[in-house]
């Protein structure tokens, strides 16, 4: 699926001179600035040419115009002035709208991880129910509703509540919530989850949490980073062998309990300046800038949320595609959850500001 959901322009402040009416044709990806308006301004959204998805117009934030709900036109009276343009989507949680779902109840009940190949071919899920890793095989890369369960499994630790693969799919990271140790295997085929796993180093991060849930590295395999929901803090550790958890020693912890009191998961963007966590009170995923990529002690809150609990029972992970245009949960109810990220639209929308 995909592309189907809701999409936006923001009308944002801009601080130049008033201009006259001016008409715009946005079509995806495309990042337009108007003439600047200034005192009683018409926004207006033409969809006649939109075959996918409905617009919405947002004023710093706000919505004004929802296509959806047949509303195409606003008079807005802004204390500055305004631009009209495409939003600057890539993981960007304000502009999600759900997507799809995929079952893997078949397999796992009450899934609580999960992850994908670099590709975006291969998915991955584990959880309380069978306590087995399960490999699913996507027809189009990041696309939930076209997985198919591949008939491969591993059998990993009971309460196994996270999974990480290093980028060339040779290794793999497994948390334990009931011994709060993550496991590190080595993978003989890369990506194939039903190849010879072995045991190679193992992190005991209980001093620091001990109801260990989601646990991601960096690119680079030099940082890890441990959530839970005792600690409700992301926990970093640095590694001084890349990807070999035995040389990991704590350095700084990140206090999200202001937005979340049952942490289970965190996620980065594609360049480290941007985290997100979730967990389950409130089911929500929550955003924050980071001054220096990667280093949590430099995280502020970015006052940005994203609530799904309209559809997910249990948000216990929350990952990305590498573009930032789709966001997924698992949902501890036999299914994993897709949400479209993409602030662009198929077709073209015409817009009249002024």
């Amino acid at each position: 699926m995909g592309g189907s959901g809701t999409k936006f322009l923001n009308v944002l402040a801009d601080g130049g001179s008033s201009g006259g009416t001016e008409f715009l044709e946005i079509t995806t990806a495309t990042t337009t600035n108007p003439t600047t308006q200034t005192g009683l301004t018409k926004v207006s959204i033409d969809m006649t040419d939109v075959t996918t998805g409905t617009v919405k117009v947002n004023v710093d934030g706000s919505t004004i115009i929802d296509t959806a709900s047949g509303i195409t036109t606003r008079i807005i009276n802004p204390t500055t002035s305004l631009a009209l343009v495409s939003n600057d989507v890539a993981f960007n949680i304000q502009n999600s709208t759900y997507d799809t779902a995929f079952s893997v109840y078949a397999q796992e009940r009450y899934p609580h991880a999960l992850a994908f190949n670099d590709d975006g071919t291969k998915m991955y899920t584990c959880g309380d129910y069978q306590n087995r890793i399960y490999q699913y095989t996507l027809s189009s890369a990041y696309d939930v509703s076209t997985a198919s369960y591949a008939s491969k499994s591993f059998v990993a630790n009971s309460y196994t509540h996270g999974i990480f693969w290093k980028p060339d799919g040779t290794k793999i990271y497994l948390p334990r919530a009931t011994t709060d140790i993550i496991y590190e295997y080595s993978v003989s085929v890369a990506w194939d989850i039903s190849s010879t796993l072995t045991q190679t180093a193992t992190l005991d991060v209980s001093s620091k949490e001990t109801n260990l849930a989601g646990t991601i590295l960096n690119p680079t395999g030099t940082e890890l980073y441990a959530s839970g929901g005792s600690s409700d803090s992301v926990n970093q550790y640095s590694l001084s062998t890349p990807w070999d958890l035995s040389t990991a020693s704590f350095t700084q912890a990140y206090d999200v309990s202001a937005q979340q009191t049952a942490l289970a998961s965190t996620a980065f963007n594609d360049d480290g300046t941007k985290m997100f966590i979730t967990g389950t009170v409130p089911k929500s995923v929550f955003q924050y800038s980071l001054s220096t990529a990667y280093d949590v002690s430099t995280a502020s809150y970015d006052n940005k949320s994203y609530d799904v609990s309209a559809q997910v029972l249990a948000p216990n992970t929350v990952i990305f595609n590498p573009t930032g245009t789709r966001m997924y949960f698992t949902g501890y109810d036999g299914n994993v959850y897709q949400y479209d990220v993409d602030g662009s639209w198929t077709g073209t929308a015409r817009a009249s500001v002024g």
